[in-house]
């Protein structure tokens, strides 16, 4: 006999809940559904539960992680991601 074949088709995940979307995030549910509310985070609204997207989360975090190194770089004059790191084994120092 032949292996069974599954009917149903995988398709990538688009739309996250917001306790998942906050799970991938890596934040709380608390703070996906206020930046949801206050409009930093497009979500869809169906019935009575958001959808987020995973581009729309991806979209997010990556302003928020450019916005922190604008800011680090103003603060100290120097751009983070720029500077050579010393180890302290080196044969140079």
């Amino acid at each position: 006999m032949k292996d069974a074949v599954p009917t149903r088709i995988e398709s990538p995940r688009r739309g996250y809940k917001i306790a998942e979307a906050a799970r991938y995030m890596g934040v709380s549910p608390w703070f996906v559904e206020l930046k949801i509310r206050s409009g930093e985070l497009p979500a869809l609204r169906l019935c009575r539960h958001y959808t987020i997207l995973k581009e729309d989360m991806d979209n997010f975090l990556d302003t928020r992680r450019n916005d922190f190194f604008r800011r680090t770089e103003a603060a100290s004059g120097k751009c983070p991601q720029n500077e050579k790191v010393k180890h302290g084994n080196s044969s140079n120092d």
